[in-house]
């Protein structure tokens, strides 16, 4: 990358920029979630100047919200993305170390051009990246996102007048744990109970380890957080499922705890665990949500994608609601929520959406949501669990190099129309997915890599294994 001036702060500064943009590394993890890649390989500063170029394009000059996440590199690319943005003209709001939720609340709030989160969600440790949010404090939908690649790698002619300024300020989770309280019960004074909920959560020394201190102050919870030092390494891998949280499930099992929760490290997806079965599959977080709903009488959609579990179909036919399933993508669901005023909306991935609060998944919505469905129903979270159906999900892959996947989908349609239990259901929104009363089953292609994903649901983990192992035969 050839830059042709130098800023040299003048009273009346008019610096012309003439640049040749880096190609973008073709190893990068680029999606509407965000940009990843491997710090020092292929996300670098040459990475970072050439897509802040495309995103000031794309959104105009003004003010920004930055913030990042607890890995030991985001404070210097932090510090990278908010020296760029003042250099194409922009001012920034510099909120330090937020959750991804929080950030998505306060662009509004400032009334800002944009966000942008230095974070790479769930990715392992030497991982990085940005995570780019429009005025809304939603990420950039896929049309916005390709425009900004293809204005990333033009070349560079910008006529900067007056550079930005860089502001910087702290304790955002003030303003979300006020929002936070619109989901909240006013008949419960959560300050006055005579029984105080007892909570263990593994914060992963992720960026939420202050905010959930502050928020279970508020909600006079007895907690015990483990890993809540942000300025140490993940203990573990990021990602938290069953196999990344065999820790704190140990601690947690048979634990005089009511209640367990475990966030990523940018805080926007949120697991459950519980005294009798420890960690609990990720699909339980937002059907444990639309319970809660349900128990406040709420009538209205509810938008979840194709690879989210059934349980979630069994609750809202239980009471009144409509469950309507979108493509994978959080985007997808963001936007149908739109279309349909629906009251939640979120993935199986431990992702909680209410419009209420927020426009992006927010595990601090998913905690209130749940420890508020503990104090109004009076049960234990395992009553509560032990009380609903239990669906057996598979999620597998295959790899899918040189497949024709229109003919694929045709085969796998076929199949299933000419069995004794045809299909009641069949889409090809996203991939193809097939349902029936009881189960479903889903091939889909990944956006970023060559393999496909196979899904499947049942009340009998044999016959989702069975219908794992037909579509594998099928390919």
């Amino acid at each position: 990358m050839v830059s042709a001036v130098r800023f040299c702060p003048s009273a009346n500064l008019i610096i012309i920029i003439k640049t040749i943009n880096q190609k973008l590394p073709a190893s990068l993890i680029i999606s509407i979630s965000g940009i990843r890649g491997i710090v020092g390989k292929d996300f670098d500063r040459a990475t970072v100047k050439t897509l802040l170029y495309g995103y000031v394009q794309l959104l105009g000059k003004g003010l920004f919200v930055l913030a990042g996440d607890s890995r030991s590199h985001t404070p210097k690319i932090q510090q990278w993305v908010a020296d760029e943005l003042v250099n194409l003209g922009c001012d920034v709001i510099d909120a330090g170390l937020e959750p991804t939720p929080t950030l998505n609340i306060a662009v509004p709030k400032f009334k800002a051009r944009g966000g942008i989160i230095v974070s790479a969600s769930h990715n392992p440790k030497e991982y990085n990246g940005l995570k780019f949010f429009d005025s809304t404090g939603h990420y950039l939908d896929q049309k916005k996102l390709n425009k900004l690649l293809a204005l990333s790698q033009k070349p560079n002619h910008a006529k900067i007048t007056k550079l930005g300024i860089i502001r910087k300020i702290n304790n955002l989770s003030a303003l979300h744990i006020q929002k936070l309280g619109a989901i909240t019960n006013p008949k419960i004074n959560w300050q006055s109970r005579d029984k105080k909920i007892r909570v263990l959560v593994d914060a992963i020394n992720g960026a939420g380890c202050n905010f959930l201190s502050h928020l279970f102050n508020e909600l006079n919870c007895d907690r015990t957080i483990i890993n809540d030092n942000p300025s140490k390494p993940f203990p573990h891998q990021p990602e938290p499922n069953f196999k990344n949280l065999k820790t704190v499930s140990k601690i947690m099992k048979g634990s005089r705890f009511d209640i367990g929760f475990a966030t990523d490290p940018d805080c926007d997806r949120v697991i459950v665990l519980t005294p009798k079965q420890g960690v609990i599959c990720e699909e339980y977080t937002i059907a444990l949500c639309l319970l809660r709903l349900t128990q406040l009488h709420k009538k209205g959609k509810v938008i979840i994608n194709f690879a989210s579990s059934l349980l979630n179909e069994y609750i809202a036919r239980q009471n009144g609601l409509e469950i309507v399933r979108v493509p994978v993508g959080e985007h997808n669901i963001y936007a149908r929520m739109q279309k349909e005023n629906a009251i939640l909306g979120g993935e199986g991935n431990g992702g909680v959406m209410d419009p209420h609060i927020n426009s992006t998944r927010d595990s601090f919505t998913g905690i209130v949501h749940i420890l508020s469905l503990l104090a109004e129903s009076g049960q234990s979270i395992d009553q509560i669990i032990d009380s609903l159906p239990k669906f057996e999900i598979i999620k597998d892959k295959v790899p899918i190099a040189n497949l024709d996947l229109k003919k694929t989908y045709h085969k796998i349609e076929k199949h299933f129309l000419k069995t004794n239990n045809p299909p009641r259901a069949i889409s090809y929104e996203d991939g193809i997915w097939l349902g029936w009363n009881n189960q479903w089953v889903m091939f889909r292609p990944s956006n970023t890599e060559p393999i496909a994903r196979v899904m499947a649901e049942s009340l009998d983990i044999l016959k989702t294994k069975k219908l794992i192992e037909t579509i594998k035969k099928i390919l």
